[in-house]
């Protein structure tokens, strides 16, 4: 398949729409998420597409590196250029996308902090608090199976 502008900005509006990023990077959900944008798309008349999940994962990652290279080259040189419908979307889901990433960042330290608190609540204590805490899971175990 030729994409065409059309064709980008139709992916773009999809990707805004679905938000891809929002599950993990290479979990079942992400998957499962540009499969169904890509469906989307081939049911669509006008423009027509033949697309799969990876075709639309690498044209968005085509994409995103040309937006990326010339916001540098912008930046590099000094002067600004306008952005089109298609680029300032493009541009939009990028922000969204390092929003996702941030957040699952936090989360993950979140929960890595809770455990380390955990673990080194449980190598501070003394031998006789550690039997108490095993004797109260056993008790706890008893009673689970009854």
């Amino acid at each position: 398949m030729e994409w065409t502008e059309d064709h980008d900005h139709s992916l773009c509006q999809e990707i805004l729409a679905l938000e891809p990023f929002k599950a993990k990077k290479g979990s079942i959900a992400r998957g499962q998420i540009w499969d169904q944008i890509a469906s989307n798309l081939n049911s669509l008349e006008i423009p027509r597409f033949k697309v799969t999940k990876r075709s639309v994962r690498e044209r968005y990652t085509l994409l995103v590196e040309k937006l990326k290279k010339k916001l540098q080259e912008e930046k590099a040189s000094g002067i600004e250029t306008d952005m089109n419908d298609f680029e300032k979307a493009l541009e939009e889901t990028l922000e969204k996308e390092a929003d996702a990433e941030n957040t699952l960042a936090t989360d993950k330290k979140r929960v890595d902090n809770a455990k380390a608190v955990e673990m080194r609540n449980r190598a501070m204590e003394s031998m006789r608090t550690t039997q108490k805490r095993n004797q109260g899971d056993e008790d706890k175990d008893v009673e689970n199976a009854l």
